[in-house]
């Protein structure tokens, strides 16, 4: 059994176009921060690396770095990073890593247990592990649920994708991580960045309106401490 949900060749390119043709600059330069922050020449895997644009990121700003990256889909030979093409489940490695990240993945994992597990089987003692995800209590979710409840179901077929398998608030996160012995040491809350918001097709003047209703609700969501997306860092106790 595929430990990944299988995804049709043009997916991400039909689908989350704009995701990986601007990806969040912002949150990399934090995450960034936190990671050379405690070790500047930190191992490093990004887990779901995609098309590699978290990776280049840290190498060009850290060379000193070790760069791994694993995904089911091919990425080009890059100076500096180690690319694995593979399931993450069944990839062999050949050590553990001061850091891994695993950005807009774990929605996708079918069994996010043995995910959690799996992550700090593979974290160094003492490192850390960066998980990005929705946030099911933002403002974005809770407005796309109702505007389903009156008859509008544009952005809750969009939010509830049928690729998100799973859906977490920040407590099931945590208790997910923590559980798996992962302590959560920090928590970022953020949108993506507007550039990155991939809406279904429809007309021009439906887009605008979609688009200005994002918008909104990232704002409403800036105030109230429920951004849409949430990367909650956790580090493996030292034993």
């Amino acid at each position: 059994m595929n430990s990944f949900e299988p995804y049709a060749p043009d997916y991400f390119a039909e689908s989350h176009r704009n995701w990986f043709l601007h990806p969040d600059l912002v949150l990399y330069e934090k995450l960034s921060r936190i990671i050379t922050a405690r070790n500047p020449a930190a191992s490093v895997l990004d887990i779901g690396c995609g098309n590699g644009n978290f990776l280049r990121y840290l190498r060009n700003a850290n060379s000193r770095l070790a760069l791994t990256g694993v995904d089911t889909a091919p990425n080009p030979p890059t100076e500096g990073i180690r690319y694995l093409q593979g399931d993450f489940f069944d990839t062999q490695f050949d050590r553990q890593f001061d850091a891994l990240a695993s950005l807009a993945v774990i929605e996708h994992i079918p069994d996010v247990s043995r995910f959690a597990r799996r992550l700090n089987d593979l974290c160094a003692p003492g490192g850390i592990v960066i998980t990005m995800t929705v946030d099911e209590r933002s403002v974005i979710y809770r407005s796309a649920r109702t505007l389903h409840h009156v008859g509008f179901s544009t952005p809750s077929v969009r939010l509830y994708d049928k690729h998100h398998l799973n859906h977490f608030t920040h407590a099931s996160l945590k208790r997910l991580l923590e559980e798996n012995g992962l302590l959560t040491v920090q928590v970022l809350r953020h949108n993506t960045p507007m550039a990155a918001v991939d809406l279904p097709r429809s007309s021009a003047p439906m887009a605008a309106i979609l688009r200005a209703g994002v918008w909104v609700a990232f704002k409403m969501g800036d105030v109230a401490g429920r951004s849409m997306l949430q990367t909650v860092v956790s580090q493996k106790g030292v034993q």
